[in-house]
């Protein structure tokens, strides 16, 4: 995995292995956009604070992804993320 701050619009942290895996921390919630998102990765929402895990779907071409709330969430996606 990399930093790969250039697959979003700059103030969004983003760790990936482009096309496999990326996970964000969004510190209040939020959107956020990652560019040459894979259709059909799994992707999921997880609560730093709570440990509340939400199962978010299946990745579009869009790549844009909304929190839950505005609390702090980690976005994950990809392959084999969770058991």
């Amino acid at each position: 995995m990399e930093r790969r701050w250039d697959l979003t619009d700059g103030n969004k942290p983003l760790l990936a292995k482009e096309g496999v895996f990326y996970i964000s921390y969004l510190d209040k919630g939020g959107t956020i956009k990652i560019k040459n998102m894979p259709e059909g990765l799994p992707f999921y929402w997880f609560n730093p604070k709570t440990g509340e895990t939400i199962t978010g779907g299946e990745t579009t071409s869009e790549g844009v992804f909304t929190s839950p709330d505005n609390n702090p969430w980690v976005l994950i996606a990809g392959n084999k993320v969770f058991n």
